[in-house]
């Protein structure tokens, strides 16, 4: 039989474009990605168990009699370490604050910090991190890549830092977010009964969407406030003196009264 004639460049360039990816098709595809990535990782660690177990067996005098505190075979398994993990990781919304963004972000490094081969870069970082994302975020983040040049989507899946840095677009208001933080920051008061520790770490909160202050800056800020609200304290209970003298004091004498 006569084979057909090839399909032409251009040709096979329509027949792709009429197969639409949903957004269905992206989450299955990036969960057999995850999938086939911790396969793989738990390959790597068994043929790393198997090569050290096999030395020991065949060369057992290279390891010693005597106990050496620094020898690996002391200490747990490397994979047992990189299955550290917090538990519990909140799934980030469009109803976040600052606040709980930055949390969320704290959660997830110390995750990274616990498995720091498996997390060993930044594009396995964020591929961790869209798990943690709702629906509509995460397709935010597809559309933002996919909106961008081959050469920028390189370099944006391979940053967690910008990726940290995209989540603020996530957060209501964000084209006036630095002013509104500063704005936060100058009506920021201590309230009577807070903690100083807590006071500091909130406004440690806020100061870090700003380019890092010096401490003697930032210690000056955190006295300034602190202040402020002993200042309004103090002068909330002299006026509350003053009225309450004004109130008992006796009445003048009237003029000609004997």
């Amino acid at each position: 039989m006569p084979r057909g004639r090839p399909r032409t460049i251009a040709e096979e360039t329509t027949l792709s474009s009429q197969d639409t990816i949903t957004p269905e098709q992206i989450d299955t595809d990036l969960q057999a990605i995850h999938n086939r990535i911790a396969k793989l990782e738990e390959l790597r660690v068994a043929r790393e168990n198997l090569a050290r177990l096999e030395a020991e067996v065949i060369n057992p005098s290279e390891i010693g009699s005597v106990v050496n505190r620094d020898h690996p075979g002391n200490h747990p398994p490397e994979s047992h370490t990189e299955e550290l993990k917090i538990k519990n990781i909140s799934t980030f919304t469009l109803n976040f604050n600052l606040q709980r963004r930055q949390d969320w972000l704290l959660d997830l490094r110390y995750t990274f910090r616990g498995a720091p081969r498996k997390y060993r870069t930044d594009g396995k970082k964020i591929l961790a991190a869209l798990n943690f994302l709702d629906h509509t975020c995460r397709h935010r983040w597809y559309r933002h890549v996919e909106e961008k040049s081959i050469e920028e989507r390189q370099n944006i899946e391979d940053s967690w830092a910008y990726f940290e840095e995209w989540t603020l677009s996530l957060i209501r208001n964000t084209t006036t977010l630095q002013a509104d933080i500063m704005d936060q920051i100058e009506r920021t008061c201590q309230l009577p009964n807070q903690d100083p520790r807590e006071f500091h770490a909130y406004l440690d909160t806020l100061e870090q969407h700003f380019p890092r202050q010096a401490e003697k800056e930032r210690a000056l800020s955190f006295s300034l406030n602190s202040r402020a609200t002993s200042r309004n304290i103090f002068e909330n209970i002299t006026l509350s003196c003053l009225k309450d003298e004004r109130r008992w004091s006796p009445l003048p004498p009237t003029i000609g009264t004997s």
